[in-house]
């Protein structure tokens, strides 16, 4: 398929398309190296190797040699909201329990590459740039492991979102090179007029973040969506929806492609524009800044069957503007055994807010921990149905530092049906992952999603908890079209070549967004260059007073 084939699908009118808002975001500067990388959309920093991925295996049957190239949950994940970028290169380096720190080019930490002959600095001072914390990390071994940030990054950048909007940031979705990782912030956008600072936790010994890398990804969202009450009820509760769930099913299971052409709502793409006076539409930019995914498939049908239409018009929610809620279902024979759905609030550890209040200078500069816990409060977590144990194949042990191998690499044990839980071929995330060959494991959950109308669904590894075994991948599904249950492919991690995950362990994060209300426009402001003409105004006007 040729680019503007590509880019004729992204914009085409006859999809479904959201309404647009015309409300933005704006990013000012504020200080900072006068070089800093400026914030960019989501869309322009597709992973190489995701861009690279072919959307079909050759060696693997039609229709299981679809890659996460046609995963649109995923896709759309990638492409929300904006990256804030590290300012300089910045090197991270522990060393007999203290973090050092070294920017631009002195990647040894000895000051040789830092001044010109003359003495002019070439890079900032790295206590402008990184604050590091003395924190004891606590030595759980449970998945969600609950770890403390190690410093913070500060960049030169406010955000300033309309009213009733708070801003996510969190690690760029999907980004699991293994280095390190942002801890989710809830900011409250529309009030705090300060640059962000970003707390990471370092996942190796030493770090290089290069300059202009994406440290965070930032989403807005409107608080009456992230504040969704959860409910779940048994299918008897809805026999509607039952019905449309099953007709997904029969769908699903002749078709590979039903959720990709019939379900899917394509997403505007975000954009920096100069006036936000702008007229906001579909992909302004033409599309391009989305990459080299095809977003709604290639067309060959191969085997793929005939079309049922769109698979959830028989759904009726029975949510009102009233009273929405992000509501799950499932069959009433499982309803009394299966655990719930429940608020993210309550699967924070006991202890872990004081934790975060003891480390020095974490909320010196801003609300650091109330930004953290706020993050973990939203939506719901979606919990493990029953024990699951994760064996790497013996070819395969040994090389778990790299994911494992090319096949089916997992064995896994659990009480519940056999094909519930499986692994999938590691070439669905192809040869150039940076932890290729990449061990993906799917656990699903009986539970079927159903959001209130025109509300997307972010799926995602829960913030804060710093999932060590099982780290699950990000996807934002259109469930108010699709009918389906949580399937949440993760990575198995090369901590271990075997692993029991306990019942109830939380697996994923829902994050209900209302997609009339998705903010796709942004503004850049460079206040630092305001000041300064305003100081050279201020001389001249002085020069002219004394003449």
């Amino acid at each position: 398929m040729t680019r503007k084939k590509e880019e004729e699908q992204y914009t085409n009118d006859s999809l479904h398309t959201q309404t647009m808002t015309d409300q933005h975001v704006t990013f000012s500067r504020r200080g900072g190296p006068p070089d800093a990388p400026k914030p960019e959309p989501s869309s322009a920093h597709i992973p190489e190797w995701f861009r690279t991925l072919n959307q079909s295996i050759d060696s693997l049957p039609i229709p299981v040699d679809k890659t996460a190239k046609l995963c649109m949950p995923l896709n759309d994940a990638m492409r929300l909201g904006w990256m804030l970028r590290a300012p300089a290169t910045i090197t991270l380096r522990e060393r007999g329990g203290t973090l050092e720190v070294s920017v631009g080019d002195d990647r040894n930490g000895d000051g040789t590459d830092d001044v010109e002959d003359d003495g002019r600095a070439l890079a900032p001072d790295p206590a402008d740039l990184v604050t590091t914390f003395d924190v004891d990390q606590p030595d759980a071994d449970r998945n969600s492991a609950f770890l403390l940030p190690d410093c913070t990054i500060s960049t030169p950048w406010t955000i300033d979102t309309p009213q009733g909007y708070s801003t996510l940031l969190t690690h760029p979705l999907n980004r699991d090179e293994m280095r390190f990782t942002v801890s989710g912030m809830l900011a409250e956008t529309d009030a705090y007029d300060d640059p962000i600072r970003v707390p990471i936790h370092l996942e190796a010994e030493t770090v290089t973040i290069e300059a202009g890398e994406p440290i965070a990804q930032v989403i807005p969202v409107d608080r009456r969506d992230i504040a969704l009450p959860t409910a779940a009820k048994p299918f008897s509760d809805d026999p509607n929806l039952r019905k449309a769930h099953i007709r997904c099913s029969e769908a699903s299971t002749r078709r590979k492609d039903v959720y990709r052409k019939d379900a899917w709502v394509p997403k505007s793409t975000p954009r920096i524009v100069s006036d936000p006076g702008e007229a906001d539409s579909p992909d302004s930019d033409g599309g391009a800044s989305r990459g080299e995914g095809k977003r709604d498939g290639d067309g060959d049908g191969e085997g793929e069957g005939e079309r049922d239409g769109n698979p959830s018009s028989v759904a009726e929610n029975d949510s009102t503007d009233d009273d929405p809620s992000l509501t799950y279902y499932c069959f009433d024979e499982r309803y009394e055994s299966l655990p719930n759905p429940s608020p993210a609030s309550e699967y924070v550890l006991e202890g872990y807010e004081d934790e975060l209040r003891k480390i020095d200078g974490l909320d010196a500069e801003q609300p650091t921990t109330d930004w953290l816990l706020a993050a973990m409060a939203i939506g719901a977590i979606v919990p493990l149905p029953e024990r699951l144990t994760v064996r790497r194949r013996a070819s395969e042990a040994g090389g778990a530092g790299r994911g494992g191998g090319r096949n089916s690499t997992l064995e896994l044990e659990s009480p519940g049906e056999e094909d519930r839980h499986h692994s999938q071929n590691p070439l669905k995330m192809g040869e150039d992952h940076p932890l290729a060959p990449v061990t993906l494991l799917n656990v699903n959950s009986e539970w079927v999603i159903d959001p209130p109308e025109n509300y997307s669904v972010l799926i995602c590894s829960p913030f804060n908890h710093f999932q060590r075994y099982y780290r699950a991948y990000a996807g934002l599904g259109d469930f108010d079209r699709y009918p389906t249950t949580a399937n949440t492919p993760g990575l198995f991690t090369g901590r271990a070549d075997e692993r029991s995950f306990p019942a109830e362990m939380p697996v994923a994060q829902h994050v209900p967004l209302n997609r009339d209300r998705i903010l796709h426009t942004a503004t850049i402001v460079d206040e630092t260059e305001d000041e300064a003409e305003t100081e050279n105004e201020d001389e001249d006007e002085d020069v002219v007073d004394r003449e």
